[in-house]
C-alpha cells in the first residue's frame, strides 16, 4: 500500500523535527539530548541499586541525635556527628532538615560540644564536617557567626595545622560560612583568618 502523499509528508517532518512535542526526546535537538540523557542518567541509577532518600527528619529524631551529642561515649558522639553531616548531603530535604536542627538548637550543640571536646582530634574533624554540610541557609550562616563559630573553626585550624583533613574542613566550613554574609567575612579578616586560610 503506498501511503497518501500527507501522511508521508507528516512522516518526515516527524522525523526531521528538532524535539518532539511530548519531549520523548525521540528527536534531534538539544532538549531531545537532554531528555535521553536524563532518562539514561535515571536508569543508571537505578541499576547501581541506590537507595531510596530517606524522609525529611522528625523532631523525635533531631532530639535523640543532639541528646547523643552529650553523651560521655565518644563513639556515641562521633555516630552522632556523622549523621547530622550526612544529613546536609544525603537527604532528601537538607534544607528542611537544617530549618528544623537550627530551630532546635542543633547547630548551637555541634558548636559546643566542639568547644567542650577541644583537644579531640576526632571530634573535631567531624563536628566541622557536620557544621559545614548544615550552612546551606543565610539563618544558619548568622547564627553560626552570632555565637563565634568563626573564631573557633580558626583557632581548630591553627591548633591543628599538621592535619590535612582539619584544614580542609576548616576551609570548607569558612568558604560556607562567608558565603552571602558580610558579617561572616569581616569576622575572618578580624581575627587574622585570611592569612591562616
Amino acid at each position: 500500500v503506498v501511503p497518501s502523499s500527507s501522511n508521508g509528508a507528516k512522516k518526515r517532518r516527524q522525523e526531521e523535527a528538532p524535539d518532539t512535542p511530548a519531549g520523548t526526546g525521540t528527536g534531534t535537538g538539544p532538549a531531545a539530548k537532554v531528555a535521553r540523557l536524563a532518562s539514561t542518567e535515571e536508569e543508571t541509577i537505578e541499576q547501581d541499586g541506590d537507595e531510596t532518600p530517606d524522609a525529611p527528619l522528625t523532631k523525635e529524631n533531631i532530639m535523640n541525635l543532639l541528646k547523643d551529642l552529650w553523651s560521655d561515649d565518644k563513639c556515641v558522639i562521633l555516630s552522632a556527628l556523622i549523621t547530622m553531616g550526612d544529613i546536609g548531603t544525603k537527604d532528601i530535604s537538607p534544607y528542611e532538615n537544617e530549618g528544623k536542627i537550627r530551630g532546635l538548637g542543633g547547630h548551637t550543640v555541634v558548636f559546643q560540644v566542639l568547644e567542650k571536646h577541644v583537644g579531640c582530634f576526632e571530634i573535631q574533624k567531624l563536628g566541622m564536617r557536620a557544621l559545614g554540610n548544615l550552612s546551606h541557609l543565610l539563618p544558619t550562616k548568622k547564627l553560626r557567626g552570632d555565637i563565634g563559630c568563626v573564631e573557633v573553626i580558626l583557632a581548630m585550624m591553627e591548633k591543628y595545622q599538621g592535619s590535612l583533613t582539619v584544614q580542609g574542613f576548616g576551609c570548607y566550613v569558612i568558604g560556607k560560612l562567608i558565603h552571602r554574609m558580610k558579617g561572616n567575612a569581616e569576622r575572618v579578616e578580624k581575627s587574622g583568618g585570611i592569612a591562616l586560610v
